[in-house]
């Protein structure tokens, strides 16, 4: 998706919060930071709670911090493209909308400078009246991993634990990383959701792509 004007010198963005991080320079690209109101809007429009989740998810290489053994085969070529996001998000979605979530989505593709290697982050909309959150992460990683080796990136079964790193979120004086939950009516929990999920729009680390390649995307719903 081409990118549209980008917000700087700003704090909030239509009266909400942006993510004042040390990235934020550069400011924020408009189309991502509308096209996330819109699907807030349109699921709180639907449903009268959701369970907000963001989640980062990064390539296996042999020795990464959080792995415990090798995994990266040793032939594997990391895709320059979005493929394998692409092939996951479309068996997980198909699975969380069987078991009646309603799920809702944003991703984007980041590289930092210097880095060969790309990593994604996504938002994660679902129906809190049918999950009330999130508990383990099984069934996430499992579609992760099942992905890279459709991509011949780690061999089947492969244990990637640790190449999805969930959000920790504050909610009633606690510290929790089961999800965010918002409430049609309450302002407060929308933009603490809006806040956490504008640093998908930052500018930065969003420059460094092959020619043509998306850097975003979301559901259609």
């Amino acid at each position: 998706m081409p990118f549209k004007s980008i917000i700087k010198g700003t704090t909030n963005y239509m009266d909400l919060p942006l993510n004042m991080t040390c990235k934020n320079d550069e400011g924020f690209f408009q189309d991502i930071l509308d096209a996330l109101k819109r699907m807030l809007d349109k699921a709180l429009e639907e449903h009268s709670q959701v369970l907000f989740m963001l989640f980062t998810f990064s390539y296996p290489s042999n020795g990464h911090e959080n792995q415990l053994d090798n995994i990266l085969l040793p032939q594997a070529e990391l895709p320059q493209g979005n493929e394998v996001l692409v092939y996951f998000l479309n068996q997980y979605i198909r699975r969380l909308t069987s078991e009646g979530y309603d799920p809702r989505y944003l991703w984007c593709r980041e590289q930092t400078e210097g880095n060969p290697c790309c990593h994604f982050h996504l938002v994660l909309l679902l129906n809190r009246n049918k999950i009330q959150y999130f508990g383990s992460m099984r069934q996430i990683n499992g579609y992760w991993s099942q992905a890279l080796a459709h991509f011949g990136i780690v061999a089947p079964g492969a244990d990637t634990s640790g190449l999805i790193d969930r959000g920790r979120y504050s909610q009633n004086g606690e510290i929790q990383h089961y999800g965010l939950t918002v409430h049609r009516d309450n302002q407060d929990e929308y933009a603490e959701a809006f806040q956490r999920a504008s640093y998908l729009a930052k500018v930065a680390t969003k420059t460094a792509y092959p020619f043509r390649t998306r850097s975003w995307g979301c559901s259609e719903r």
